[in-house]
Parts: C-alpha cells; structure tokens; sequence
C-alpha cells in the first residue's frame, strides 16, 4: 500500500474504511498472521491494515497529502480568581475560638451561630452484637451512596465532612497496642480510646498537650497507657481540607485503681459507670483548659465508641483512615453520615457523627436551647460529678453546630446515669402529645414531667445514634426528614436516610419500612432484639409515677385565678376616657389603621387581617422617624429547605403550652420537678394577670413583684440606659428575695414618666439572668400596652417572655362594647366579655401558630430567637439583644432613646396636661399619614371636647364603617379651618 498515513487517530480512520480495519501493530502471534500489511506515521506509530474477507467489494482507499498544519496563537493567560487564591483563605478575618481559626470571625451577613446541618445518615448493625469486619466494610458502601447528600467546595477533593463511628475494635487495638507501647491493654469495656486533633506541625505543642492531657487524667484518678499515631493519607486531600488538617492520635485511658501503676492490668476493682464518667470530665476539662483554637479537639474518648471524621467528602473516609481497612477492625455496628453544611464553613470538627449522635436536619430552636442550658448551669447539682460538675462548663461549647449542641445536652444526660441513652433522646424530641386524645395518659405524664425539665430541640430532624448497646433512630415529631430501614435473616439492620443504599439480597429481607413522625427504631444488642416503639416509650413511662407528680405539684392558670378570686376581684378596671380621645393610646402609638385593620377584625373574625398589597414601607432601620422596636426585627426562616407546615391541619403537631417558673435539676428525677405553671398560651388576658400579680394569695411559696420599666421624664435620653441598668438589678434582687414570677409592666406611663419599649426591657432582663445563670429560677411576664400584633407578641416570647399580657389592646375591646361602635356586637367580642380565656384563643394563638410553622417550628419556644434584627450597633440594643440575629445594619445610628422621648411628648400632651409638644414623630407608609410625616409637620393641639360630644350624639355614625367612624371623630369639622390648635394627631410611631 503505498501513500501517507493522516496523523489521525486509529478510531476516526476506521469508521470511513471498508474491508478494512485499523489494529494496534503489537498484537498476538495469531493476530501478527493475518496482518500483511504495515505502515508508520508521522509520529512513528506503527499501525497495521489487517485484512478480513468480506463479500462486500473491496473499494480504494484514497489518503489525503499531509500538510503540517499552522501553529494556533497562544492564548491568554487565565486570570486567577482571588477566591481560588490559596492566600485569600488565610486572609479572612477568623474566629479567634474557633477550632484552629478554621472559621471566619463574624462579619457582614456571616454569624459562626448559624452553623446548621443538611446531610445523609445511616447505620449497619448487627441485632445480635457480633462483630464482623464485613459490617465496617458494608458501611463504606452505605457512606459513598450518600456522597449526593453531602457537599463539596470548588475543589471536589474539598468535602465538607464525613466520618463513621464504631465500637471499640478491641483486636485490632490489642494488636497495635502490643507493638507500640510497653503498656498490655486490660480485656474490652475496660479501657478508652479516641481520637485527638493537634497540631500537624509544632511537635513541641504536641508533646505539650498530651503532657496536660495526662495531667488532667491522672487528677481525675485515670491513666493514659500510651499513645498511638493514626495512619493518614493526606495526599487525597483538596487545599482547604489540607490547610487545617491536624495531627491525629489515640491515647489509651484506663481506671487507675483498676488497672494499677504496672504494665499489665492488676484487675483492681472496676466501676463502669464511673469510668465513663471520669472519661467525660477529663474530655471536657481538656478541652477548656487547652481549647479548641489551639487545634486541640478530642472526636470522642469513650470505652464503647469511637469515632473517625473530618473535613472529608465521603469515598475520601475509608481512603484517608488505614485503620478502617484493616481485617482486624470489627465492630457490631457502624454509624456514617455524610455532612451539608448549609449557607456555612465546613471544618474537621464539625463533621459527623458526633460523640453519640449524627445528625440530618435542622434544630430551629437551637439558640433558645443554647440559652436556657446555660442558665440551667446555676441549677445543676449531682452526687456523683460532686465538686467535678463545674469542671464541665459550659456544658454546651462555644463554636459548635446546632448538632454539635444537641450531642453535648445528649452526652451529659447519658453520663450522668439517670436516664438511658433512648430516654435522654425522648426527653429532649419528644413527639407530638399535647393534642393527641389517643396516646396513653402513662406516656402524656412522662412527656409533662420532661417538659417541666428540657424544651424541644425541635425542627425538622433525623437522629442516629448508639453508645455500643443501644443503636437507634429518632425522628422529629413532623416527620420532616426520610429514614427507611431493612432487617435481614442474618440478624443485620440497615438504617439510612433513603432506599438502596446498599445492595442487600431480597430473599434475605424480613422485614423493612419507614420511620413515623415522632417514633423511634432501636436496636439493644445486649438482649439481641429489636425494641418496638411502644414497648420502649411505656416501659420508660412507668418508670416513676408521673401523672401522680403532675397532678399533685402542677398549678395551672385556671386555678390560679379561682384562688385569688376568693379573696381579691381581678376584674380590669377601665378608665372613662373615650376610645377617640385615649391618653394612653396616643402615648403608645396607636394609629387608626392598626384599631381598623389589624386590632379589631381579630376580635370580630377570631383571626388576623390578610391582605394581598403588599407592604411599601420603608425599612425601620432607614426610615426618617423612630418606628416600634419590634419593627425592626424579621422573621428568621429555616436554612434548610422544608416542606410548610400548615398550622390548621397538622394542629395535632403544633402546640404553644409552655411551662413557666423555677426549674428543678436537670440531673435527677423527683416529683417536685413538676412543680411549674403550666399556660395554655403565652398570652393571658387581663384577669390572668391581675391573679398573676397577686399570686401569692392564691400559693404562699409563690410570691411575684412587678418591676416598673418607666423612668422620670425629667432624666431625659440618659434615662433610658439607667433604667434599663436599674431593671436589671431589680430583677436580680428578686430572685435574691425569693421572688419566683417577675412582672415587667409599662402601667405607670403618664405625663411624668416615659416608659422603655416592652421589647427592650424583656431583652435586657432576659439575658441578664442568663449571664448570671439565675433566668431558670424565675417566671417573666410581660405586662405592656406597646406590644398589640401578633408579630410584637412572638418576638416577645422569641426573647424571652414566659407570657404576655396586651393591656391596652384588651382595654380597646372593652371601649368598643362600651361605646357601642358596632350596632350588634359580634359573637367573639361577646365571648370576651364573658370569658376571656377563650377569646384568647380564636386570634393571637391561631395567628402565634401560623408565624411558628413559617419558622418551621411547631412548639412555642421561649428565646429561640428566630427573628433578627435590622439597626446598628447601638450600646443599649446591644445591652438588651445579646447575641441576637444581626441580618443587616444601618448606616445611622438607630436611637432607642429618641423613640422614647417622641413617647415622653406625647405623654405629655393636652391630652393630659393640655402643654404643647413639637416635632413628634410619624409613622411612615400609613395610608392616611403620608402627608403630615413627610412635611415632618409639628402637631401640638387636639380636637375640642366639643367637637368630639357634638359628632358622638349624631346617631347616623353608629352605621358608617368603623374606620370611618373612629376617623371623624378624630377629624376638625370642615367648617373649622386647619391650624396648629386643630390639626389631625394620629400621627404617631
């Protein structure tokens, strides 16, 4: 064949040959027979034209000359991209306490409290608790098919964690132990292991930290046998994982008493629980006394777990750790999970599992549970960690996710002993019970008793969890999150978060299903069973007689009242001032719309007014005059994506009960525990509070006190940071005092004094309590005429009140029945007259529903504080918003105080004292405002009683729409021209 060979590959040629087909030249002997024919191409690859008969006619082939073709013009050069730059991640401002930096520090929209998990989770466990290496093999597979539920960075080699937990593989270790330390490790269960990060380079630090280690071990009565360096792979690593990745060892901790002061065990007396114990004190007071932003971070040290994770995708798990593929490692159960770090940074301590739980989902409480453990603190008392107990503070660690929290609450109720793994998980997610008629009164008493003691951590949410005899599943009480399961006829379990996510052989299935809202799988491998649902949730509830201690210890409002109505009247007592010409309304701001639109239809129609148009106000923080405190804040919505829940036909999850004063102690169970006030709702009414604020008549060892969160208006804006220091320290003297409800009311307003926004003053008080560790020995009650939507209701309790009492919104009611503005009262204001209590719940609790389950909450959670704020750095907000949700900041400085004094003119008006006032601020965006608040117009007289006496006696009103209505009565006639003296003032903030 003669002809230049094209410098194309062998495969593009063959497709335009027939008779003809392009082979390697070195081929088998065979092959070489039936290739006569051989030619080189440019490159000097041989090729050959092997010939295969055919009955086709053989057609010529052509070839083309070759022609070298034109060199191509270099490219550009590719920008970097600055985000790519190794450099730019050192470059960002980091949290100095975080684990090694590896977080950026709070800045812009960014807040390390946000941290949140979206991820896949699963276990493989054998029901019987025999160990198998298959089993630690098979949990490969199950992690890598839920690499899709994990995430990565812009470099795929970057995960943003993984990991698996296992027992304690105790040949393996034995094996390792004898050929790295002179030490013999005593029988399994009787000695710990886990893994520490340190740091990769700095060998001095190393040694530094385990000498502390050690240190602290052998106070605690411990030893450290020796330690153990884990083989690691970092080469699998992306830039980011590898710029933070530790040095990772095992140290082997023993009971000193049992193992002795030899290198093999003397078989001393050996005390599990105990052992367990000391192990969690020396875990935590390691961890504070090194801290976690010198690298130090232990995954776990536990005698019947142990962990390994990090900042791995989830194939990268088995690559980068050696010891998992190891024959000798063997464990009856392996729990993976595959983490998402959603809208936040992954690092190696925060991947999962943690210490005994993983993690899918959201904990939408999370700062509510955060702030109520730490002052829980102050109440905290146990027999057994004695004097040990403040060494463990603070119990929940700063830096952690919303599934770090819940492990660290988890793992102190596990050590502690009282309560078993399964029932510490019922305690702190309990399912839906409030409304359910049909569960077992035994089971709604256990539920009482632990609502007493630990608020939901609720949100959508999928547990795993195991402590290496109990190895189960837990789902929120919505349902929220998927979990299947499949029982073999090999006595294996496998739980993941979907279908299929290891192969299993189908005539080897038993039984499979899915995991219910609210229930929970579980699996003891002591007794080698599995425990149903009910069995386990019965057996705990009879534990202890817990409907007796409910129903002996437990006060509820309704109760209250009728004790102190025996020797007091709550009756409100409202004042004669018309509801047009109301002092106290035109001091707090109410406007006509707000009466019209939002106030009234939720008395007549039982629900909060829905509107399609929109709301075109400008933002409070960037409005020209002060608006309501509580307009400043938004909605915080959920992280992670979630199905709605709807509050009306899912009521059966939804509950706003709420238990309110001192707390007992979290660490025992006794029947005074139940000794709380339980409140249907968080809104009580004007008779709840009069008995409230007497209810020492009604229960002697109850006293209240109401602290008064005015100031004189002669203090001027000074005042405004005094009384809030003052408040404070009031706070603080009762509880010194014995004082068990503390009532915070806004009552004594008038043309002397100016009261603090409600908002502001529940704040301040709330957190002060909290960073004194005394907010659990107190009730907080809000009595204030500010607050009257719905939306001012919820944030009050989002920050911290215990209950609300809307004053001057009842009152409102009460003048509207008084002065007949409506020709035949509706049904629901004539239910409350009658009955108050239940009048309160056809709107605020109806509506406090719907605002939670946007939120993705479905309990009422005090200082969960999902709403965050939009204003600046001001001292007195921050004073009273600790730690709140910053979404934005103003580029002005946002004055409470001004707020405040706008209130202190009004206070002050002829409506009182007849003295004029000036510049009094608008409220912006209200239809009828627009005007007077943009020529910032000064407002100093009020309509002549005249005026008002003449328009009410004009019987032809009572059938005009009650905007209407209330807006002539507020209106100058026509024929009385427009001036100071008579200018409209419903202009208000």
């Amino acid at each position: 064949m003669s002809g230049v060979l094209s410098d194309v590959r062998p495969a593009r040629v063959q497709s335009a040959l027939v008779g003809f087909q392009w082979a390697p030249f070195s081929r088998s002997p065979s092959d070489r027979a039936t290739t006569p024919r051989t030619a080189n191409n440019d490159h000097g690859i041989r090729y050959s034209l092997p010939f295969y008969p055919s009955k086709a006619p053989v057609l010529p082939i052509v070839f083309a000359p070759w022609t070298r073709p034109r060199p191509s013009p270099p490219l550009p050069p590719i920008p970097r991209d600055p985000l790519m730059d190794p450099s730019t991640y050192n470059n960002v401002e980091r949290d100095p306490d975080s684990w090694a930096q590896s977080l950026p520090a709070h800045q812009g929209l960014y807040d390390p409290e946000n941290e949140r998990d979206a991820c896949g989770v699963g276990f493989i466990c054998h029901i019987k608790g025999k160990p198998a290496h298959k089993i630690i093999s098979d949990a490969r597979h199950l992690l890598c098919a839920m690499t899709h539920r994990g995430a990565t960075g812009a470099d795929s080699r970057d995960g943003d964690g993984a990991g698996v937990m296992t027992a304690i593989p105790h040949d393996f270790f034995k094996a390792e132990a004898g050929r790295l330390l002179t030490a013999a490790l005593p029988p399994s269960g009787q000695y710990a292991a886990g893994n520490l990060f340190l740091h990769p380079t700095d060998t001095a630090e190393q040694e530094k930290f385990k000498s502390i280690f050690s240190k602290i071990a052998s106070d605690l009565g411990l030893r450290v046998l020796g330690w153990r360096r884990v083989p690691t792979d970092g080469s699998i690593l992306g830039p980011a994982s590898r710029s933070r990745e530790p040095a990772i060892f095992q140290p082997f901790v023993v009971l000193r008493r049992h193992y002795g002061d030899g290198n093999t065990c003397g078989n001393g007396e050996f005390d599990e629980k105990l052992f367990e114990r000391q192990l969690y004190v020396l875990r935590k007071h390691a961890t504070h006394t090194i801290t976690l932003a010198k690298w130090f971070y232990i995954c776990s040290l536990s005698s019947k777990n142990i962990v390994y994770k990090g900042q791995l995708s989830p194939p990268q798990v088995y690559n980068y750790y050696h010891d998992l593929n190891h024959v000798l490692y063997a464990s009856h159960f392996a729990l993976v999970h595959s983490r998402f770090s959603t809208n936040t940074f992954p690092s190696w301590d925060r991947a999962q599992p943690m210490r005994w739980a993983a993690h899918n989902g959201e904990i939408n409480t999370v700062r509510g549970n955060k702030n109520w453990m730490h002052a829980r603190e102050g109440l905290l008392q146990s027999s057994l960690f004695g004097e040990d107990l403040d060494l463990l503070y603070p119990i929940i660690e700063k830096g952690g996710s919303d599934s770090a929290a819940f492990d660290n609450v988890l793992e102190l109720l596990v050590v502690n002993g009282v309560l078993t793994l399964p029932e510490a998980v019922m305690m702190l997610i309990p399912e839906a019970w409030q409304d359910n008629a049909l569960m077992e009164p035994e089971k709604q008493a256990f539920y009482k008793w632990a609502a007493c003691l630990q608020e939901p951590w609720d949100g959508p949410a999928l547990f795993t969890f195991s402590d290496g005899r109990y190895c189960g599943a837990n789902l929120d009480r919505n349902g929220l999150r998927p979990c299947r399961y499949i029982v073999t006829s090999q006595d294996i379990m496998v739980c993941a978060s979907e279908v299929g996510a290891i192969y299993i052989e189908p005539e080897t299935v038993v039984q499979k299903g899915r995991l219910k809202p609210g229930r929970m799988l579980l699996v003891d491998t002591q007794e080698g069973r599995i425990v149903d649902d009910r069995e386990l949730k019965m057996n705990t509830a009879r534990k202890q007689n817990f409907a007796s201690w409910v129903e002996t210890h437990m006060l509820l409002l309704p109760n209250i009242v009728k004790r102190v109505q025996r020797s007091l009247t709550v009756e409100p007592t409202i004042d004669d001032a018309p509801l047009s010409n109301d002092p106290v309304l035109f001091a707090f701001g109410y406007t006509i719309e707000q009466l019209h639109l939002l106030l009234l239809p939720m008395v007549t129609d039982g629900k909060e007014a829905l509107g399609s148009m929109g709301n075109d106000v400008a933002l409070a923080c960037m409005a020209n005059q002060p608006r309501l405190t509580y307009e400043y804040f938004r909605q915080l919505f959920a992280q992670v994506t979630n199905p709605p829940i709807d509050p009306l036909r899912e009521k059966i999850v939804m509950s706003l009960e709420a238990y309110v004063g001192p707390e007992g102690n979290l660490l025992e169970i006794k029947p005074e525990q139940c000794h709380r006030i339980l409140l249907p709702s968080p809104v009580i009414t004007l008779e709840e509070m009069e008995a409230m604020k007497n209810l020492k008549v009604a229960y002697t060892t109850w006293p209240s006190r109401t602290i008064d969160i005015t100031f004189p208006k002669r203090h001027g804006i000074p005042g405004y940071g005094g009384a809030i220091d003052r408040i404070c320290e009031e706070a603080t003297q009762c509880i010194s005092d014995g004082i068990k409800v503390i009532i915070l009311s806004d009552r004594s307003i008038g043309p002397d004094r100016v009261p603090l926004s409600a908002l502001v003053a529940c704040g301040a008080v709330h957190h002060h309590l909290i960073a004194t560790k005394k907010r659990a020995k107190v009730a907080l009650l809000v009595d204030t005429g500010e607050a009257r939507e719905v939306h001012h209701l919820c944030v009050l309790v989002g920050y911290g009140a215990d209950a609300i009492c809307p004053y001057l919104a009842f009152e409102v009611i009460h003048k509207v029945a008084r002065e007949k503005l409506y020709v035949t009262i509706p049904s629901l204001i004539g239910i409350y007259l009658t009955d108050p209590t239940e009048s309160r719940t056809t709107s605020p609790s109806k509506n406090s529903l719907r605002i939670i389950a946007k939120l993705s909450i479905s309990v009422s959670s005090k200082s969960c504080r999902r709403w965050g704020y939009l204003l600046s750095s001001h001292t007195r907000v921050r004073k009273s918003s600790k730690h709140w949700a910053s979404i934005a900041r103003s580029s002005t400085s946002v004055s409470l105080e001004r707020r405040a004094e706008c209130k202190g003119r009004r206070s002050t008006s002829s409506r009182w004292m007849h003295l004029n006032f000036t510049s009094v601020a608008g409220r912006p965006g209200t239809r009828y405002f627009h005007q007077v608040c943009q020529s910032q117009a000064n407002i100093t007289g009020v309509m002549e009683e005249s005026h008002t006496s003449t328009i009410q006696n004009a019987s032809p009103i009572y059938r005009m729409p009650l905007f209407r209505r209330i807006k002539q009565l507020m209106t100058p006639t026509r024929e009385e021209p427009m001036n100071k003296s008579n200018a409209p003032h419903y202009v208000v903030c």
